[in-house]
């Protein structure tokens, strides 16, 4: 028969292991060594559990787009409250979403629905429908230009 290696771990399997635990245990060289080793590994192997920011996203143009959530933030108010914004048309309809569906805002939409929703805030505009409108008469598109018709 021949010799081959998983044999010969087979049998000498337990006493490899009792010296490298030995060794662990008693040199405090080696037991560093292992443990930078490691902690490299994980490092370099490991993904990420919280991105580093989930809320924008970055075009190949480079642009930021902000999302719903990061959206709801700055104005104070719930992801789940601007989606029954852009429903109930006090939101104009979003013109950029990533590939999973999330609806994108340019840097100047953001400003737009800030400014927009503080002004409701301070009572500036009286109603939601005011929001509407206001946004609506300044929305921007896509590519930067004005969708909409400016008073």
């Amino acid at each position: 028969m021949a010799w081959t290696f998983k044999d010969w771990y087979d049998k000498h399997s337990k006493e490899l292991s009792r010296k490298r635990k030995l060794k662990y245990k008693r040199d405090k060289l080696h037991r560093e060594r292992i443990q930078r080793k490691s902690r490299s590994y994980y490092k370099n192997h490991s993904k990420d559990r919280i991105p580093a920011d989930r809320l924008s996203v970055r075009d190949t143009d480079g642009v930021h787009y902000i999302t719903i959530g990061k959206m709801a933030k700055m104005i104070g108010r719930k992801a789940q409250t601007l989606r029954g914004y852009h429903v109930d048309l006090v939101i104009p309809p979003c013109t950029v979403f990533d590939h999973r569906g999330w609806r994108l805002y340019s840097p100047k939409q953001a400003m737009l629905i800030r400014k927009a929703f503080g002004m409701y805030d301070r009572d500036e505009i009286s109603m939601l429908s005011g929001v509407g409108k206001f946004l609506a008469n300044n929305w921007e598109g896509k590519d930067g230009k004005e969708d909409a018709k400016t008073s």
